[in-house]
């Protein structure tokens, strides 16, 4: 709309109504009236605000906003002074720990425990000392595969039984026969050989006679064989009533000839000749089929005795049973050294 402009009354050299507003925001009137005096400094506001001159009119302009300070990283624990006596070294200064060797898979222990038995079995007889010394490692890589669940074979079995029961480790050579069992490797002859010789030279003679059972019921064959090894080291020991109670309970299915004929044999040099005798009634009474071998076994046996006078005395007494004729070899020796 346009702006009103009345006439001009008398006295008047400006027409009346709005006049345009000076640069400070009133009019030329006002600003006119007000110019030269003096206003007071307004008061502080504080925390309301401050207070902006717009002409005559005072406007409050609130406080702006206070910048929220920036996220500052926690700051850093202090380090804690040490003492200075026995300093204690600082990661730097310790020495690094040696890396463990890899462990060797089974394959690798096994040819190494192979490798170390063979030796083994190529050494001399040596000291006990030097038995432990030798046996030391072969220990260690045994122990390892054990508890890996390694089997060795037959010929690293009988080589590690035979070295352990050289030096008298019982426990050991029990631990490896039991041990080869459970993993299903049938012990020879030279396992039973190795255990049984030196549980009797320990004098753990039930034991021994378990581990002959042992073979009884693996192989009646080999049983044969291993009852001969048995008798043989209780009559070594001079047990000599053992050896008779374990020939007195051998199965009728195991070939006992020639262990018959070594017991004898032992009897008549010890001169327990009454015991001697009673065991050859109980063979011609129990073993008829095979009585007759076993008499010229021993007989023949008979020319390595120490002594003459128990073989007189046993051989006449056989002679007078009719088992031994006149023209016996024996009967001639006997004859011509008490002629």
């Amino acid at each position: 709309m346009d702006a009103i402009n009345p006439l001009l009354l008398p006295g008047e050299t400006v027409p009346r109504g709005s006049a345009p507003p000076t640069a400070s925001g009133s009019n030329a009137a006002t600003a006119t009236a007000t110019e030269g005096l003096m206003v007071d400094t307004p008061p502080a506001v504080g925390a309301l605000g401050k207070r902006k001159w717009l002409g005559q009119h005072v406007v409050i302009v609130p406080p702006a906003a206070a910048t929220p300070p920036a996220l500052a990283a926690p700051p850093a624990p202090a380090k804690r002074a040490k003492w200075s006596g026995n300093k204690a070294p600082t990661p730097a200064e310790k020495k690094a720990a040696p890396k463990k060797a890899a462990k060797k898979p089974a394959a690798a222990k096994m040819a190494s425990l192979t490798a170390l038995t063979a030796t083994m079995a190529k050494a001399p007889p040596v000291s006990a000392a030097a038995h432990n010394d030798l046996l030391r490692p072969a220990k260690k890589l045994w122990d390892e595969m054990f508890t890996s669940g390694c089997s060795p074979n037959l010929q690293t079995y009988n080589i590690l039984i035979t070295k352990f029961a050289e030096i008298g480790e019982t426990g050991e050579v029990q631990q490896l026969f039991d041990h080869m069992l459970q993993k299903g490797v049938a012990p020879d002859g030279a396992t039973y050989t190795s255990v049984i010789t030196m549980l009797c030279q320990e004098n753990k003679y039930e034991q021994a006679e378990e581990i002959f059972n042992k073979s009884v019921v693996q192989d009646p064959k080999l049983a044969s064989s291993v009852l001969t090894v048995l008798i043989l080291a209780l009559c070594k020991q001079g047990n000599l009533k053992a050896a008779l109670s374990v020939m007195f309970s051998v199965p009728s299915n195991i070939e006992s000839s020639n262990s018959h004929v070594i017991l004898l044999k032992f009897l008549t040099d010890a001169e327990e000749i009454e015991m001697a005798l009673e065991h050859i009634k109980w063979i011609k009474r129990c073993c008829s089929s095979t009585f007759q071998d076993i008499m010229n076994e021993l007989m023949a046996s008979l020319s390595t005795s120490a002594s003459l006078q128990p073989v007189t005395k046993l051989v006449r007494y056989l002679h007078s049973q009719g088992l031994v004729d006149e023209v016996h070899p024996w009967m001639k020796l006997i004859d011509n050294a008490y002629a």
